[in-house]
């Protein structure tokens, strides 16, 4: 399984704060998706409970080795995880469904398979708030995301579409779609559409934070669907996927008791040769009963779990009480 902490190799220049952004861009929609598989990737688990009604569970997770370009200068660890860690981490398509069960369901609907990687993702428009450099608060789904607390500020960019987004349900099917006419036969493709139209989609919010001191990074994105049984199902899913890749057991989460994190796998924080390279992370989600959250948190070695795991309740009781704890 890849995870938030990829195989980014450090470098001893230092931190270069200048060059992390530090408010929120936005990029224009494009009519397809605006990222592939090799850019960022969508790792899908799916559960069919019955042939007519298929049960989806989602997570990301990436997969990157970036190495300094010929000629620029090298960069600091923890340059490397602000500006490139979370860029390819943070997919907005969190929803059901992917290539492998597609391809599965096709061959035989009374099968249950996890897994696929591949994601896209959509800008959302201008943020007219007046304190944009806490977040967006333009629409119901954004104002549920946490604003950007003391000690952090807005994180990298997605690719080019900017750190604070969000699209709409509609949308999001779409993008969903069209990826997956990239990885799919024209079989699986219909198994897959079907798929997506059964979640009933309203929309998709996300942002990234970094720390103040460029050692932690985290990705929060918010799902809301119609069908609230698929939700519940795709973070039940996601427990279960833990297992399957040997995560290790995270913090749990005070007075949120459908939450749970998940460490990444020992084996994952090291490099193809065995090296080490100097980032963790820590994957979470919770399910309120209205949204699906999912949570993608990166940081330097030693990883500071417990200031993630605080950022991750911060998250929670907004939701829960929204301008309660901001």
């Amino acid at each position: 399984m890849s995870t938030p902490n990829s195989p980014v190799q450090p470098t001893s220049s230092a931190p270069a704060a200048s060059s992390v952004p530090t408010t929120g861009t936005t990029g224009t929609t494009s009519d397809g998706p605006a990222a592939s598989a090799g850019a960022g990737g969508l790792v899908s688990d799916v559960e069919l409970t019955s042939s007519s009604s298929p049960v989806a569970a989602t997570d990301i997770a990436t997969d990157t080795d970036e190495a300094a370009a010929p000629g620029r200068p090298a960069r600091s660890l923890r340059s490397v995880l602000v500006r490139t860690v979370l860029p390819v981490a943070l997919v907005l398509a969190v929803i059901g469904g992917g290539a492998t069960y597609a391809t599965v369901a096709a061959q035989d609907a009374d099968r249950t398979v996890p897994t696929v990687t591949w994601g896209s993702l959509t800008p959302a428009g201008d943020d007219p708030a007046a304190d944009a450099h806490r977040g967006r608060t333009s629409t119901p789904l954004s104002k549920l995301l946490l604003p950007v607390p003391e000690g952090y500020r807005l994180g990298p960019d997605v690719e080019e579409y900017g750190n604070d987004d969000e699209i709409s349900g509609a949308r999001a099917a779409t993008v969903l779609k069209g990826a997956a006419r990239r990885e799919l036969t024209s079989k699986e493709r219909r198994v897959f559409d079907r798929l997506v139209d059964s979640l009933g989609l309203e929309g998709l919010a996300a942002r990234s934070y970094a720390s103040d001191d460029n050692d932690l990074v985290v990705g929060i994105e918010i799902v809301r669907a119609k069908n609230k049984r698929q939700l519940r199902a795709m973070y039940q899913q996601r427990m279960q996927y833990g297992e399957l890749t040997k995560a290790r057991k995270g913090p749990k989460i005070e007075g949120h008791p459908q939450s749970f994190c998940q460490l990444a796998p020992k084996d994952s924080v090291v490099d193809e040769d065995g090296k080490a390279t100097g980032l963790d992370g820590m994957l979470c989600a919770a399910y309120t009963g209205e949204v699906l959250v999912n949570f993608r948190i990166s940081g330097t070695v030693p990883f500071k779990k417990s200031a993630a795991t605080a950022l991750v309740k911060q998250q929670l009781d907004h939701i829960a009480s929204p301008g309660e704890y901001v």
